[in-house]
């Protein structure tokens, strides 16, 4: 390698790390959120827009990792849930309008269910990795601190994760129901 190409390499490298060192202590205040808009692009910033605090967004934290993920489907699906459970639940009938308004076909039923249970399933397989390279980093750490802050961080991903497969599980038992209850009616 050239003396000249050398030090290129070497001020780009030193650049490099400048401007990550920058961003990290200009970022070490707190955490940073990730959502994507309506047309599919990505974005990152320090606050939520207004039109994303009730939608589909990730919490990171210093590090750029994912701390917490908030799933608009899901809560829609839970809080539905909530008021069914409630004593002011719609009747039989009410529930039986609502379906057949909802849905033309089975075809429609089951892929609504799919698709709810493929978000589910994405956040599932991202908990998961997140968990591995956890207990990855805490398998390679000798610093007591970082294995303290590690194992909390592979608590609160496991919390998440039997959360997501719980949901799953109570996604899959109401479109079924609803399946099945919509056969009932239309047959």
């Amino acid at each position: 390698m050239e003396p000249h190409a050398r030090c290129r390499s070497v001020i780009l490298g030193t650049l490099t790390l400048l401007i990550g060192a920058a961003g990290t202590v200009a970022h070490a205040g707190g955490d940073s959120y990730r959502w994507v808009d309506d047309e599919g692009n990505v974005h990152y910033g320090d606050s939520l827009p207004p039109t994303v605090r009730g939608g589909s967004h990730s919490r990171l934290d210093a590090s750029g990792e994912v701390i917490e993920t908030f799933d608009a489907t899901l809560r829609a699906v839970d809080e539905v849930a909530e008021e069914q459970a409630g004593e002011d639940a719609p009747s039989q009938n009410e529930r039986d309008r609502i379906l057949l308004q909802s849905f033309a076909t089975e075809r429609d039923i089951i892929m609504t269910r799919d698709d709810r249970l493929a978000g589910v399933d994405i956040q599932i397989t991202l908990i998961e990795r997140r968990i591995d390279q956890l207990e990855e980093r805490l398998a390679q750490t000798d610093d007591a601190e970082r294995e303290a802050h590690l194992n909390e961080r592979l608590a609160t991903q496991q919390q998440a994760l039997d959360d997501y497969r719980e949901r799953r599980d109570t996604i899959a038992t109401r479109f079924n129901a609803d399946l099945q209850r919509f056969r009932e009616l239309t047959q």
